[in-house]
């Protein structure tokens, strides 16, 4: 038996086994945030989106976008809806079967068929650690056909003091 330890030194490249996945991160109005310029208490949209690309057997699949350090999910129902502003702008979300946001991750089930192959997921986070951050990628996963799955890009993600 071996046994090896270590750690890359490069993240992991994107890709893709039957279905996609990509994060974009707004601000509450839409608009795309600059993560090497992001403030110590911002309230962020974080969509998390993708698509079966041959969906015609249907499938499970379980989203999970690791946060880095930096950010917390934010707490909407205790959250002051007043300062959430209006989020219409996002439109049409998917249906999802379980939905978890953890310390650590934001995570969700969702079910992918031929008349619905795409899922479209929000949630919100707060940039409340100042410091630069690892961005993790976002991953799916098939539950029902593991040979689907798909990892989005790493990025990075920089919290400045609050002015």
């Amino acid at each position: 038996t071996v046994t090896v330890a270590g750690v890359p030194t490069q993240p992991p490249a994107p890709e893709s086994r039957g279905v996609t996945v990509e994060r974009r991160i707004l601000n509450p109005q839409g608009k795309p945030v600059d993560l090497a310029k992001v403030r110590q208490n911002d309230l962020l949209v974080v969509i998390v989106s993708g698509r079966a690309e041959q969906p015609e057997t249907g499938t499970q699949a379980m989203v999970v976008d690791l946060l880095p350090a930096g950010l917390e999910i934010e707490n909407v129902r205790l959250a002051d809806s007043a300062q959430l502003g209006n989020l219409s702008w996002l439109g049409e979300l998917s249906q999802a079967a379980f939905v978890a946001a953890r310390d650590d991750r934001f995570e969700a089930a969702v079910e992918l068929t031929a008349e619905k192959p795409e899922f479209r997921l929000v949630y919100l986070a707060r940039a409340v650690n100042v410091g630069s951050f690892v961005l993790p990628a976002p991953r799916v996963a098939g539950l029902d056909q593991p040979a689907l799955s798909a990892r989005g890009p790493v990025g990075t993600l920089t919290v400045l003091p609050r002015p």
